[in-house]
């Protein structure tokens, strides 16, 4: 391993750090936030209301809520911004570093392709919590495809998400069993 090998992985790892930083600061307020939308309904906290789909769901959500937990929506849904900056930072830097771990070959070029999609993951977050605020300024007359849609954003969103720890897996394996791409 040459030095400036060396120079790339301390980078990421200090990457994959900040971006653990960053995602724990934001979470704190939103899982203070959580606990608040949670109160009136433990089953309809910030996953559900994503998740929502329809207008019936949504406002049966927001209702159920009241002022308090609307407001503490909002607030998750601002610290979810710099959440999403988090994760996706460190989710980028820990699959780069499980890439150049995976050694030449397929597994590779796969792992510099699979390190983007938390780029896409957090574009989808974004525009989700985009989504999600405008019902929250307007929650007594939003129109109904603003939950079809924010639904949507947040499935993509999961998915997208999902191949990433799937990646690392095959890569641990590929290194136990020696087996070469």
């Amino acid at each position: 391993m040459t030095r400036t090998d060396v120079q790339k992985r301390i980078v990421l790892w200090l990457l994959v750090v900040a971006g653990i930083v960053i995602w724990r600061a934001a979470g704190a307020p939103m899982g203070r936030a959580e606990m608040e939308m949670r109160r009136p309904a433990p089953h309809f906290g910030i996953v559900a209301y994503e998740l929502a789909f329809s207008k019936d769901k949504t406002t049966r959500i927001l209702n159920t809520w009241g002022e308090d937990g609307r407001i503490a929506a909002r607030t998750s849904l601002s610290w979810d911004f710099l959440y999403i900056v988090g994760y996706v930072l460190g989710l980028w830097a820990l699959t780069m570093l499980f890439a150049l771990w995976s050694g030449p070959g397929t597994t590779l070029a796969w792992g510099f392709r699979i390190a983007l999609l938390p780029f896409a993951a957090g574009a989808f977050d974004g525009l989700e919590n985009v989504l999600l605020l405008s019902i929250l300024r307007y929650p007594e007359s939003f129109p109904g495809i603003l939950s079809l849609a924010a639904g949507a954003c947040s499935v993509l969103k999961f998915a997208l998400l999902l191949v990433v720890p799937v990646y690392w897996i095959l890569v641990m394996v590929k290194k136990v069993i020696g087996w070469r791409s």
